[in-house]
């Protein structure tokens, strides 16, 4: 056998043992949960998800979040 007959046996025997990736199926999101999360990120102005019953909304800075809670009317006035 030659050098590069060896090679390539040794290379079929490797693809052989290589196991395919099994790969999670990817998940088809609701649409009434996406068009949710498109809303409420137009109205807030900030990059919001619904994942997993939990609700996240992004903010950058502490100005940022109480902008966030004035549109929200959560803050006190005061």
């Amino acid at each position: 056998m030659s050098v590069r007959e060896v090679e390539a046996y040794v290379r079929d025997i490797n693809a052989e043992e290589v196991k395919p990736n099994k790969t999670k199926p990817e998940k088809k999101r609701d649409p009434i949960i996406h068009d949710l999360e498109h809303q409420i990120s137009v109205k807030l102005g900030t990059k919001v998800t619904i994942q997993n019953k939990k609700l996240t909304i992004r903010y950058t800075d502490t100005a940022d979040l109480n902008r966030i809670l004035e549109i929200l009317n959560c803050l006190d006035e005061g």
